[in-house]
């Protein structure tokens, strides 16, 4: 899913942001989401805060844009 928004050929939906939500918690996990394009990344079990900030911080660096 990743790589299907961010190849879009749509800017707009090439720059959605994308939180990674997973229960990888090997080493290098974040990095490698992070490198591969996801805009944050979130672990399970997610912390409700955690997503919301992430959600808003996202929705105001639209809005600036």
């Amino acid at each position: 899913i990743l790589a299907a928004v961010r190849g879009h050929t749509d800017p707009a939906v090439a720059a959605t942001p994308v939180i990674m939500v997973t229960a990888d918690l090997t080493p290098g996990t974040e990095r490698r989401l992070l490198a591969a394009g996801a805009s944050a990344f979130l672990p399970k079990p997610v912390d409700i805060a955690s997503l919301l900030a992430q959600v808003d911080a996202h929705a105001l660096r639209a809005v600036r844009a």
